[in-house]
């Protein structure tokens, strides 16, 4: 499944080297960090919290999981979520992150409309028993209907990716 979501570019991996101590990096990143679960649903919770906190996940000394918080009409929220291993050669870091589009939320809206649209094409057969005229404008819609959140979820994980190489380069001149 990993290969396939890469080849669709859904999920990024890529290494981005610091040039502080580890320490100091684990430090800067739980500073710019809301200590929470990085998904979930129910984001309400998000109006009240600091405007110097733009992820939302864990920070451990080894490993980070982050989601950049979404804000209600937010142009740059994004739904991709972060996973890194943070490791230390020679007084620089190196951070090696993994940036996936797929969320649960998009992998059920892609087994509903599986579902949804086998269903109104057997539907058409079974009824009709002849040649059916409205399963290729089924299937047109159908394939329009998933192709927009799949640019959704590449446009994720290409801005998630942008945000967090000039967010870790800011963190060094912090």
């Amino acid at each position: 499944m990993a290969g396939f979501a890469e080849t669709l570019k859904l999920v990024d991996n890529f290494t981005i080297d610091v040039d502080l101590p580890k320490k100091d990096f684990v430090q800067k990143l739980s500073n710019i960090v809301y200590k929470g679960k990085g998904t979930g649903l129910n984001q309400s919770s998000n109006d009240f919290l600091k405007l110097t906190v733009i992820y939302k996940g864990t920070v451990g000394p080894d490993r980070f999981k982050i989601k950049r918080i979404r804000w209600f009409l937010d142009p740059h929220s994004n739904m991709a979520a972060a996973e890194g291993i943070i490791s230390e050669n020679n007084g620089r870091t190196r951070v090696d992150i993994e940036v996936s589009g797929l969320t649960p939320l998009f992998l059920a809206f892609y087994a509903f409309l599986f579902f949804v649209y086998f269903g109104g094409i057997a539907y058409f057969m079974f009824k009709y028993h002849e040649v059916v005229y409205s399963a290729p404008i089924l299937i047109a819609q159908g394939i329009v209907m998933a192709a927009f959140p799949y640019i959704i979820m590449r446009r994720s994980v290409h801005r998630l990716k942008y945000d967090l190489d000039r967010e870790f380069f800011y963190l060094t001149k912090k």
